[in-house]
């Protein structure tokens, strides 16, 4: 066997190895949602979240207050118990990172 075969086997094995890892990564995903929508808005994000989490993809849930009067930890609470009663993991408890933004983080179902 000579190098030239020998080396084109190699980068065809490792193109195949990192397209085998590419293809099982899930991606994580996320969607903004304000404090202050309307209800079918809402229905409309969370089949959206819902529709991600279906595909095997982890979602990332952040709320933006525009006022600043500070309902989006109430609001994701409520978000947080209607996934679990639809029966998706939420990873992580509500976590406020600025003085607007706050997020929670929700797996798929595991069968």
């Amino acid at each position: 066997m000579d190098y030239s075969f020998y080396k084109f086997s190699q980068t065809k094995k490792d193109k195949e190895r990192k397209s085998n890892q590419s293809a099982r990564a899930k991606k994580r995903k996320e969607v903004q949602l304000g404090t202050n929508i309307s209800s079918g808005h809402l229905e409309m994000k969370y089949n959206t979240i819902v529709k991600f989490l279906e595909k095997k993809h982890q979602v990332k849930i952040t709320a933006v207050d525009a006022r600043g009067d500070d309902l989006k930890e109430a609001f994701l609470e409520e978000l947080r118990k209607k996934m679990e009663e639809d029966g998706y993991v939420v990873v992580e408890p509500v976590k406020v990172f600025q003085a607007r933004k706050a997020s929670i983080t929700v797996n798929p179902k595991k069968k």
